[in-house]
C-alpha cells in the first residue's frame, strides 16, 4: 500500500512539474531576440562599437570556426579580441594566421595567472582592459554565431535597457555521453527556475546564465566591478549575473538557440570533468542542497523505472502500471525540453540513466571539494 501512495505522490509532483515546464516554455518564447529592420549597421543611426572578446586556452579545434562566424556578422562595427591563455596546442599558430587575414582581429598573449584568480576569469579580465566597445560580448571559443546574432543582441539591449543578455545556446551533441548529460542543464533550469522572475525580479536568487554568451553594456560591466570582482570564481557566469542584479540592472535569459550554437564537450571524459568542476559550486557549496537535488531527482525519475521492472518479475501489476505512467510522464517532460536543442526523442527515454550520471558527477564534485584535491580543467588545478 505504501508503494502505491508513493507512486501516486510521484505522479502528482510530475504533473505539477509538467505544468511548470509548459509555463516556462511559454515565457521563454517571449525571450527571443528581436530582428533589426535591416541586415547591417544601417538600421542604427549611430552604430556603437561592440567588442567581441574570446578567451582561448588549448582551443585549436574551435578557434578558427568561432572567429570566422564573428567575421561574417551583418553588424560590422565590431572589434574582435582573442586572448591566447598560455595554450599548449596549435592555438597560437592558428591565431597568427587568422590575424593576417582579418584586420579587425587583435591577438593578446595571456599573462601568468596571479594567485587567487581562476584561469578563465583572469583571461576575460585582461580582454576587458583592451576592449574599446560600448558593448562587450564575452564569447566562448566553442560558440558559433549566426550572421545576425550581434545585431539582434544589440537591438534587444538598446530597446529594453538590459544590462546583461545571456542564455543557453543550442547544444550540439554527437556522442551518447553528451546527449545524456549536456541537455540536463536546460532540463534543470526549465524544471525549477521561474524564468519570468529572472528579469522580472531584482532578487539575485532568480538568475541563470551561460558563460558562452555574455553581452554586457560596458557601463554595467564596469559598475559591477567586472571580472575582477569575482576573481576566484569557477562559476563566473552565475556570479556575474548575480552582481548585475545586485547592482540594480536587469538580466535577460534569452532564447539563443536561433542565433548561437556550441558543442561544449566531445567525449565522456570531457563531460565528466567539465560538470564535475561546476556542479557543487552551482549549489553554492551547500552539501544539503546538492543532496536534496540528487535524492529528489532519483525519486522522481529513477524510482518508477526500478518499480516497473521489478513488477514484471513479481507480478505486482498495480504498482507496475502506476510506475509505467510515471516513467512516460517523465519522458514527456524531458522530450519537450530536448526538442529545443533538436535532441532525438529517443534520448529522452534514457532519462533515468541521465539522472544516475548527473548524480554520480554531483557526488564526485562534492568529494573533490571536500578532499581538498580541487578540480582539474585544461591542465590547471583549482581548489
Amino acid at each position: 500500500m505504501w508503494l502505491t501512495f508513493l507512486l501516486l505522490g510521484t505522479m502528482l509532483v510530475l504533473g505539477m512539474q509538467l505544468a511548470f515546464v509548459l509555463w516556462n516554455l511559454f515565457v521563454f518564447r517571449g525571450h527571443r531576440l528581436p530582428h533589426p529592420r535591416m541586415h547591417s549597421d544601417e538600421w542604427h543611426t549611430d552604430p556603437p562599437l561592440i567588442s567581441v572578446l574570446i578567451p582561448a586556452r588549448n582551443e585549436a579545434r574551435n578557434i578558427a570556426a568561432c572567429i570566422q562566424a564573428v567575421q561574417h556578422q551583418h553588424y560590422r562595427n565590431i572589434e574582435i579580441i582573442v586572448l591566447d591563455d598560455q595554450s599548449e596546442d596549435q592555438t597560437p599558430a592558428i591565431l597568427e594566421q587568422l590575424k593576417r587575414e582579418e584586420s579587425r582581429l587583435q591577438v593578446l598573449s595571456g599573462r601568468p595567472r596571479p594567485r587567487g584568480w581562476a584561469g578563465k576569469v583572469y583571461a576575460c579580465h585582461q580582454l576587458s582592459k583592451q576592449a574599446r566597445g560600448r558593448y562587450l560580448l564575452f564569447l566562448d571559443a566553442d560558440a558559433r554565431l549566426e550572421n545576425d546574432a550581434v545585431a539582434r543582441a544589440l537591438l534587444a539591449a538598446e530597446q529594453q535597457q538590459i544590462g546583461l543578455i545571456t542564455g543557453f545556446p543550442k547544444q550540439v551533441t554527437r556522442t551518447w555521453a553528451e546527449r545524456l548529460v549536456v541537455p540536463f542543464m536546460m532540463f534543470s533550469i526549465l524544471c525549477h527556475l521561474p524564468l519570468k522572475l529572472v528579469r522580472g525580479s531584482s532578487d539575485p536568487k532568480f538568475v541563470a546564465a551561460h558563460g558562452g554568451f555574455m553581452f554586457f553594456h560596458r557601463d554595467v560591466y564596469d559598475h559591477i566591478g567586472g571580472h575582477e570582482a569575482i576573481a576566484s570564481s569557477l562559476v563566473d557566469d552565475m556570479d556575474l549575473a548575480r552582481r548585475v542584479k545586485q547592482g540594480g540592472h536587469s538580466v535577460l535569459l534569452a532564447d539563443l538557440t536561433s542565433i548561437c550554437s556550441m558543442r561544449m564537450y566531445t567525449s565522456f571524459h570531457e563531460v565528466w570533468m567539465g560538470y564535475q568542476k561546476n556542479m557543487y559550486l552551482l549549489f553554492g557549496g551547500n552539501s544539503f542542497l546538492l543532496a536534496a537535488m540528487m535524492i529528489g531527482y532519483s525519486w522522481l525519475y529513477v524510482l518508477s523505472p526500478v518499480v516497473m521492472l521489478c513488477s514484471l518479475a513479481t507480478g505486482h501489476w498495480q504498482a507496475g502500471i502506476l510506475a509505467a505512467l510515471n516513467v512516460l510522464l517523465g519522458i514527456f517532460i524531458k522530450a519537450i525540453i530536448d526538442r529545443r536543442n533538436s535532441i532525438p526523442w529517443i534520448v529522452s527515454c534514457f532519462l533515468p540513466v541521465s539522472v544516475v550520471l548527473v548524480c554520480a558527477i554531483g557526488l564526485s564534485s562534492w568529494l573533490k571539494a571536500k578532499s581538498g584535491k580541487g578540480y582539474t580543467w585544461k591542465g590547471r588545478v583549482y581548489h
